[in-house]
């Protein structure tokens, strides 16, 4: 991944090292990068958890959901653990590069053979307020400088919803349901919504 001219003054002046081994470098270093964010063995359908080539849901599987697949590119290894806290709790967002750079790495050829815009994950204004930024949307943008697919701001979370530190995967999905509205009327044709957690 190249760095921008910007990137390149901040590790200047403030140089950092790898959050995985303390290596000089920015982020997390190539080696951590395959050693330490775990390559998922299989893609699975998102719906009943069985092995599914390329992400998509099963025939079968298609009427409980109203997504076609999923696609992961890490498991939540210890050090994606930390690196989602650095980026999402401690405001390091440049590790969205990183996890981008995961992304673009080890999902790429698959993501241009959708041929799909990139929509990120809207979160709440409070949460984009307290952060200043929306994680999954710098995730986005830097997947985009990657890919040349063009980011669509087609979705809007609704005001009142609850936050879903500290729930289950079961009141996750409860709780995501009817928080989000869509802002475009004129849709795109397929999307590959982005977000940081599966």
């Amino acid at each position: 991944m190249r760095l921008s001219r910007y990137e390149k003054f901040l590790d200047i002046v403030f140089p950092r090292a790898c959050i995985g081994c303390g290596f000089p470098g920015w982020g997390v270093c190539s080696k951590c990068r395959e050693l330490k964010l775990w390559r998922v063995p299989a893609q699975q359908c998102h719906v009943c958890g069985g092995e599914s080539r390329v992400g998509l849901c099963h025939r079968d599987c298609q009427l409980l959901s109203s997504l076609d697949g999923v696609l992961v590119s890490s498991n939540y290894s210890p050090l994606a653990k930390e690196i989602m806290k650095q980026l999402k709790f401690e405001g390091y967002s440049m590790f969205a590069r990183d996890i981008a750079g995961v992304m673009w790495d080890r999902m790429g050829e698959q993501l241009l053979a959708l041929n799909a815009s990139l929509v990120y994950v809207p979160s709440s204004k409070k949460t984009r307020r307290v952060r200043g930024f929306n994680q999954a949307e710098k995730i986005c943008k830097y997947l985009s400088r990657f890919s040349d697919l063009e980011v669509e701001k087609l979705l809007a979370k609704k005001s009142g919803g609850q936050s879903q530190i500290g729930k289950t995967v079961q009141d996750r999905y409860i709780n995501t349901r009817g928080s989000f509205e869509i802002l475009q009327c004129q849709q795109p044709g397929s999307v590959i919504l982005i977000d940081d957690i599966m």
